[in-house]
């Protein structure tokens, strides 16, 4: 099977990473630009605009380039490697993928185009308090009044919620059909950020990102798609898009941890010889090194899985690559600081951020534990093999 890149892919990840790396190739540069409003270089974000990467998985009628998920993957990894902060995953797999989903042609028409050209940012309010990645929403409801629809509730952590113009918000339908669970189906809605009955709250997260607490207080919104449509299975397959582009960037930071890791060893000396004469720390290297190919053979599978399989394939291939990242991000993030020794543990190195922020990814999507919950439910879906026939 052949795994390399055709000559515009691998002009795509040239160009991104060229760019990125001028931006954030000095980390003090990215420490910079995570310390100020709005959290990320909007010249930068721009400028990917400019490459055509924020139009990438859009269709070439809303100005999106039409490319598949193996071309955003080549984004997200080189995201990754040098922790980027641009809300590519939120703004545009995540609330992108919602609107080009289920959203109608004049809705992806107003909306598509502006986001890939870097002039509107929308991002994704489906997370609760209390909740457990869940593709229904529960807490936040939709109420009808005539032909005006309403929102009560909080949604709580989104993903630069503060800073975005436009909220994809995920509400319990009035007397909606049922989900799996039995309670009512889940609508999709589009509002401005700034709509009557809006409160946001942002904060900085432990990352360097930007999250915010986004109350809704009978807020007029409007309808993703036909109003009243249960989206909670396209929910569930937009999430699962973003968690396989966000294995890809977990794969970009991993990637960085490791090479980083490996060059102090070399580098670094005790007792008059650099570090990686010591065998014990050679193999937990290797190990490293391990985690990182395992990691990366399940996320490249799930992503052809996901260029070619139908949804139940991919959210079984999604979880199976989110479960092998989660275990190889807390792998390599904790021997990389480690094998750092003590300058590992200060804030000013960056092995430490890079850690924090596959724990961010992590947790973002589902960790390692819900994934390996889901796919343990599946295994009594599979028939009994008898070895005697």
């Amino acid at each position: 099977m052949n795994f390399d890149y055709d000559d515009e892919q691998e002009a795509l990840r040239d160009s991104v990473r060229g760019l990125l790396g001028k931006a954030y190739g000095d980390f003090e540069q990215r420490r910079t630009t995570v310390a100020a409003e709005p959290g990320f270089d909007e010249k930068t974000w721009r400028r990917l605009a400019e490459l055509g990467a924020l139009g990438l998985p859009f269709a070439e009628e809303h100005g999106g380039m039409g490319a598949g998920p193996v071309e955003v993957s080549l984004v997200c990894e080189e995201i990754g490697r040098v922790l980027a902060p641009e809300p590519f995953l939120a703004a545009v797999v995540l609330a992108g993928g919602l609107i080009d989903a289920a959203g109608s042609d004049e809705q992806r028409t107003e909306v598509l185009p502006a986001l890939v050209e870097g002039e509107l940012l929308p991002t994704f309010a489906h997370l609760e308090p209390g909740g457990r990645w869940d593709d229904a929403a529960v807490s936040v409801t939709a109420s009808r009044d005539g032909d005006q629809w309403r929102l009560d509730g909080v949604k709580e952590p989104v993903p630069h919620g503060a800073q975005a113009d436009l909220l994809v918000v995920s509400a319990a339908l009035p007397g909606g059909p049922s989900t799996g669970s039995g309670g009512p189906g889940t609508g999709l809605f589009l509002l401005p950020s700034s709509a009557d009955g809006v409160t946001r709250d942002g904060y900085p997260t432990h990352d360097g990102g930007r999250a915010a607490r986004v109350a809704f207080d009978a807020a007029p919104a409007r309808p993703l798609g036909e109003a009243g449509v249960d989206h909670t299975a396209t929910i569930g397959e937009v999430v699962d898009r973003a968690r396989i582009a966000a294995c890809h960037q977990a794969l970009g930071a991993m990637s960085f941890a490791l090479t980083a890791t490996t060059s102090y060893l070399t580098s670094r000396k005790q007792f008059g010889v650099t570090l990686n004469t010591f065998q014990a720390l050679k193999f937990r290297a290797a190990d490293m090194y391990v985690s990182l190919e395992l990691a990366r053979s399940l996320t490249l599978w799930a992503t052809l899985v996901l260029h070619s399989g139908d949804p139940s394939d991919v959210n079984d291939a999604a979880a199976r690559a989110s479960l092998q990242v989660s275990r190889a991000g807390r792998h390599i993030g904790q021997e990389a600081i480690q094998l750092h020794g003590g300058i590992g543990m200060t804030a000013e190195y960056a092995v430490g951020h890079y850690t924090s922020h596959l724990t961010a990814l992590e947790h973002w999507l589902g960790d390692g534990r819900h994934h390996l919950s889901a796919l343990a439910a599946r295994v009594g879906d599979h028939q009994e093999v008898d070895p005697l026939r």
